[in-house]
């Protein structure tokens, strides 16, 4: 995984990069994963309780539209 922060006109941008590396099957979790934690992390930023984000909204709902992704 890498996380790059760049700043420019006083806006910084945080990206988050993780590779499948030689199992592309594996973004059959990891993509609904970050949507799922990233979308606590909103959640939680604007007051809100993140567990009321349900993993089962994300995976495997989401899981095949990742793995299509890779295939």
């Amino acid at each position: 995984m890498t996380l790059t922060l760049v700043e420019h006109e006083g806006t910084t941008t945080l990206t988050f990069t993780q590779t499948v590396g030689d199992d592309p099957a594996m973004a059959g979790g990891v993509g609904p994963g970050w949507d799922y934690y990233l979308d606590r992390l909103v959640v939680a930023e604007t007051g809100g309780d993140p567990a009321s984000v349900d993993f089962g909204d994300y995976h495997p709902v989401h899981a095949q539209h990742y793995l299509d992704m890779f295939s």
